[in-house]
């Protein structure tokens, strides 16, 4: 269904759809508070899959998953509401983080000097019947569109999402789903994408980007082309208790930052076990970390980037304690009332490109929800040298709110 139509049939409906409460005040205190609360619980998630891949990049975008359960957050009930809450740190209403959402979209796309592109849709089988209030909240807040496909071919449907994904990143991400996202009993698809370009205030002079060995967790070198420069006008932060350290890097608009953090001592196995630890505590130490930046001459060493990461989330979320939406127990009637839903998959998928000139980087996360077939029950001199693994974080100055994070073991992986 176009975004014609789909405004037509809600003005039709209009009389039948039960009235919303006030929307929640969405103030800036509030935003801070909510941005607190998904960063929590995405440096939670961000913990778990690393442990799961400790040799690999992660690289994730909590905004992006957050948005798309949001989506799903809008028809939840009950205890399937709950665990969706609880795992990822949502307000306890849907309008609240509805509101939430829709305010950062709308200060996102005004935004000077950088490009960030956030859409949202929800992609149903051609004989799915989706209730009116639900279409309404995700119009509402989100902006989506609905589009109704015959996900009897699984190859064509995915192909057409993939085209749309690719279209919404910038062609960022590719190939987000394959045919067999898709089973007999698919009924939806809840799809968030997330692009974000800015330019750095200060770029790396390019004729300083020299080859250099990066040093990979497991032992390994591989050659890289490695960003520098000296600047009194670098953020920078250490705290030897913590062993770590840190830069943080403004783009042209200065409410969105990059912060590239990593041990200060290595040890001998190149600091994994360290950053392990650094990325363990990152949320509930980042706050207080940059609390202390301080300013003065600074070398810096960055690594030009460009890889891509897919995740299946479906185990690492039940891992963390959304379980029943997964299951036949649970309750998406705010949804659809003729036909029970559960969440099959959550597949994600980011990519980032950094250069002497700006940052690039997407995110798309899919929902895949299927019906239920069964009922049942510092130095005067500061150095920052990235040749080995370090974490990354894009983050909104304003609000805290992390849009990407990462650990780059492969600044080059594709």
């Amino acid at each position: 269904m176009n975004k014609t139509l789909f405004h037509a049939a809600l003005c039709a409906m209009s009389l039948a759809l039960p009235a919303f409460a006030e929307d929640v005040s969405d103030t800036g205190t509030q935003r801070k508070a909510i941005a607190a609360d998904l960063n929590r619980k995405g440096f939670e998630l961000f913990d778990t899959v690393c442990k799961a891949n400790p040799k690999e990049n992660m690289f994730i975008s909590p905004y992006s998953i957050d948005g798309a359960f949001g989506m799903v957050y809008c028809g939840a009930k009950g205890k399937t509401a709950d665990e969706i809450r609880t795992v990822l740190g949502l307000p306890g209403d849907a309008i609240s983080i509805g509101a939430f959402f829709d305010a950062m979209a709308k200060q996102y796309a005004a935004a000077e000097k950088t490009e960030i592109l956030v859409s949202n849709s929800v992609w149903t089988d051609t004989d799915q019947h989706v209730l009116p209030s639900f279409m309404e909240m995700i119009d509402k807040y989100y902006g989506g569109a609905f589009y109704k496909e015959d996900f009897g071919q699984p190859a064509k449907v995915a192909a057409k999402i993939n085209s749309y994904v690719e279209s919404k990143t910038k062609n960022m991400i590719k190939d987000l789903l394959t045919p067999d996202f898709f089973s007999k009993d698919s009924a939806m698809v809840l799809l968030n994408t997330l692009y974000f370009e800015a330019k750095w205030r200060d770029p790396f002079p390019k004729d300083d980007t020299k080859d250099m060995q990066f040093h990979q967790f497991g032992g390994k070198d591989k050659d890289v082309r490695m960003m520098y420069q000296k600047s009194p006008r670098i953020a920078y932060f250490a705290n030897h208790d913590d062993n770590v350290h840190a830069v943080i890097l403004p783009y042209e608009n200065s409410r969105f930052e990059l912060v590239a953090l990593m041990p200060m001592r290595e040890g001998d196995d190149r600091g994994e076990a360290a950053l392990k630890d650094i990325t363990g505590k990152i949320g509930s130490k980042l706050d207080s970390w940059l609390e202390n930046r301080t300013f003065g001459e600074t070398r810096l060493w960055l690594p030009k980037t460009d890889l891509t990461c897919k995740l299946n989330l479906g185990k690492t979320l039940q891992g963390l304690g959304m379980k029943t939406p997964f299951s036949d127990f649970a309750d998406f009637s705010g949804i659809d009332t003729e036909e029970a839903l559960k969440i099959e998959n959550v597949v994600h998928k980011t990519a980032l490109k950094m250069d002497e000139v700006s940052t690039k980087a997407a995110a798309a996360t899919a929902i895949g929800m299927v019906r239920i077939t069964s009922i049942g029950m510092p130095d005067p001199e500061n150095i920052f040298r990235a040749d080995r693994p370090f974490l990354v974080l894009i983050r909104d100055n304003e609000t805290g709110l992390i849009l990407f994070m990462g650990r780059i073991n492969d600044p080059v992986a594709k």
